[in-house]
């Protein structure tokens, strides 16, 4: 499989941001996943919301992209 790329794309996913009623409580943001349970694995937080959002883009990107590098046949 080659690893170059062919057409860009924006990849659109639901996400929910909060934070705590108290001052100077950092932003959540994190995916919503259905059926995930009590353990979310793509939530982050920031000072802001924008720094909270980057920090979930970060991290999204990073599982995608060593999904993308794994071996064939290899699941988790």
């Amino acid at each position: 499989m080659s690893s170059y790329v062919k057409q860009q794309a924006t990849i659109r996913l639901p996400v929910t941001m909060w934070r705590e009623p108290v001052r100077g409580a950092a932003w959540q943001a994190e995916l919503d996943l259905p059926d995930v349970g009590v353990y979310n694995p793509f939530r982050a937080e920031g000072r802001t919301q924008p720094e909270a959002r980057r920090q979930l883009n970060d991290l999204v990107l990073g599982f995608l992209d060593r999904a993308r590098h794994r071996p064939k046949g290899q699941h988790q």
